[in-house]
């Protein structure tokens, strides 16, 4: 069976690569498509004493809002997707590249798809690319959908 997994945010690029993962999905007979969010949090156990806890307790309510955001987007992210569609939420500590690196690493599908919102220079430099780092660190074939 022919696996695809769409990594998603419901940014206008992602809504496209998961448009573009449910048509191939459907052009393929047996096939099976799988969704995923990943939701990357602070790290919240730094320990120590005096500033630190301080920062352990910003990072708290950061996750919170984190969170709710997540809560938000997944939820127009179901509204878009047929019914039945495999869709999971990944949270946990880290980034959300790492994370999608991870859970594709464990079961390597046989297609990753993701959207890029076409960043370039300094803003690739200081936010990173999901995209690119997927391309370099999953052991599967990525497919890129640009905006």
């Amino acid at each position: 069976m022919f696996r695809i997994v769409v990594a998603t945010d419901d940014t206008p690029a992602s809504r496209k690569a998961t448009s573009y993962a449910l048509r191939l999905h459907e052009s393929i007979p047996g096939s099976s498509l799988q969704v995923i969010l990943a939701v990357g949090l602070n790290p919240t156990r730094r320990g120590g004493e005096g500033g630190i806890q301080l920062l352990d307790s910003l990072d708290r309510t950061n996750n919170l809002d984190i969170q709710h955001d997540a809560t938000a987007t997944e939820n127009a992210i179901r509204q878009r997707l047929p019914t039945g569609t495999d869709f999971q939420v990944l949270v946990q500590e880290g980034e959300d590249a790492k994370i999608i690196e991870g859970f594709i690493n464990q079961n390597p599908p046989d297609m990753l798809v993701l959207g890029s919102s076409n960043k370039t220079g300094l803003e690739r430099w200081v936010l990173g690319s999901v995209s690119d780092h997927c391309i370099h660190h999953c052991r599967c074939p990525v497919t890129i959908i640009k905006i």
